[in-house]
């Protein structure tokens, strides 16, 4: 084993700090920075967008509750509950464009538009026969805590970016919102087809502090989950604006850039509140919504104490539950 001291630092679009280190450490090379490899991401879209998808087994029992009162429930309900569960939102996308009429010349992008579609019979005719996440994953404990933690990050990013996007006087909030939650999908699907993989990568990053997420990645993986995931959308066909939304070229459009500070937040959160990239991500915040940096963590915290509330529906621990007692009275 091995280390240098080299560090290269560079910024990225949304205003984040990307260092990785030159080392090798336990025979995992840093610092060499290199491109996702194709046929890595062939495979390995190949293999996520492969399995039969899962939803949250919360989700399922809210569905099976509706059946006997579908004529009182409405859109704007049944909306909510898919946008806390990030995989019924790309299972309802990915349906609604495999139905998709012949004389639809958009994309139809918002859940609550595609609901008005399929209609609330339809949607709990189609989805509520959905195999549980706990089953898919049934005898892997790690799996199950990797993705749900997975998932309860795309909410709070997509609550992030609800806050965000509304303080903007976004166009149509809900389509930041949807590309939000959907951001690490690929993640999420690591988890579950390939936890052995997904847990290494979390290894490497605990152990080795210096270590980038992507170079980790690329060495466990062969590519960046970030290409992976947009390699995840074209091959699920997710509309368009959502695949723009969720690419980090084009993270110098405010939207985009919403995007990927509200997803950017929600992981180093989940990291503790005294992450060292956390301050960066609040003057984006700032720079974004006009905002001074105290103003930008005052509303940070007040969406994560509001998430918090949800934590049942995942099992996982919220953001707000890691929260220093020194940032308790921090205005």
């Amino acid at each position: 084993m091995y280390i240098t001291n080299h560090i290269s630092c560079h910024a990225d679009p949304v205003g984040l700090r990307d260092c990785f280190v030159g080392s090798r450490r336990n025979n995992v090379l840093v610092g060499a920075w290199k491109m996702s490899d194709q046929k890595s991401i062939a495979n390995w879209t190949a293999r996520l967008t492969g399995i039969d998808l899962p939803v949250l087994e919360y989700t399922l029992a809210e569905i099976a509750a509706l059946r006997d009162k579908l004529d009182d429930v409405s859109y704007h309900h049944l909306a909510d509950l898919i946008h806390k569960d990030p995989l019924l939102t790309v299972r309802v996308l990915r349906y609604q464009q495999a139905h998709r009429a012949s004389h639809q010349t958009r994309d139809v992008v918002t859940v609550d538009r595609i609901l008005l579609m399929i209609g609330t019979r339809g949607f709990v005719r189609e989805f509520g026969r959905a195999m549980p996440l706990q089953q898919g994953v049934a005898g892997k404990p790690r799996a199950l805590e990797g993705a749900t933690a997975a998932l309860e990050r795309a909410a709070f990013a997509a609550r992030l970016a609800k806050a965000f996007s509304e303080r903007r006087f976004d166009i149509d909030p809900q389509e930041v919102i949807t590309a939000a939650l959907l951001h690490n999908l690929a993640e999420t699907l690591l988890w579950i087809a390939a936890p052995t993989e997904a847990a290494k990568i979390e290894q490497a990053l605990v152990e080795h502090p210096g270590l980038r997420s992507q170079q980790a990645q690329l060495e466990v993986l062969g590519c960046t989950l970030a290409d992976l995931q947009n390699e995840i959308a074209k091959a699920w066909h997710l509309p368009a604006l959502l695949q723009h939304l969720m690419d980090q070229q084009y993270a110098a459009e405010p939207r985009v850039r919403t995007v990927h500070l509200a997803t950017a937040l929600a992981r180093h959160l989940g990291h503790g509140w005294l992450d060292p990239a956390l301050p960066d991500d609040y003057s984006g915040v700032a720079e974004l919504i006009n905002l001074s940096e105290e103003s930008a963590y005052a509303l940070v915290l007040h969406v994560a104490v509001k998430a918090a509330r949800n934590w049942r529906i995942y099992g996982a621990a919220p953001a707000a539950a890691t929260r220093p007692l020194e940032h308790a009275d921090k205005k």
